[in-house]
């Protein structure tokens, strides 16, 4: 397996990626999210964003997921300590590719990027009825600190 940056060569194969990463969200929250076909702009977006970067998890020549990542910093309220840390803001590793590390990988990677950009910490958000991605977080060490609820 080797984890690395994605190019512009790879917005094609991104685009199928997210498209099923859209649809699995959709089948989890349907309320709120929208299966739908990714164009290539969001991703080329991402790219062009220097606080931004995207990581691939090649697996048997073939790319098994994927990991966005971006910079971010705490509002400016007085009662915050200032600091700038990282967000995972999408995860996505293909079904018949989960269970084989690809998904550890990809945090590993995150972790280092974290390490790398002198960030303060890595956060992310995840839906509350996806309790096999949560398992998997809280088994990378990944622990809550804050709930959002919603009525």
């Amino acid at each position: 397996m080797h984890i690395r940056a994605a190019t512009t060569k790879d917005i094609p194969l991104l685009c199928d990626l997210y498209t099923k990463f859209y649809c699995y969200n959709a089948s989890l929250q349907p309320k709120y999210c929208i299966a739908v076909i990714e164009t290539g702009e969001y991703i080329k977006w991402i790219m062009e964003q220097p606080d931004h970067t995207l990581f691939l998890a090649e697996y048997e020549n073939s790319i098994g997921g994927f990991i966005h990542l971006a910079i971010a910093e705490t509002p400016n309220y007085p009662s915050v300590a200032a600091h700038t840390f990282g967000q995972i803001v999408d995860l996505f590793v293909l079904e018949k590719y989960r269970g084989k590390g690809i998904g550890k990988q990809l945090v590993s990677a995150a972790k280092r990027w974290q390490t790398s950009k002198s960030l303060a910490y890595l956060e992310l958000e995840v839906l509350a009825n996806n309790p096999q991605a949560i398992k998997f977080y809280q088994k990378m060490g990944l622990t809550a600190s804050r709930l959002t609820l919603n009525s």
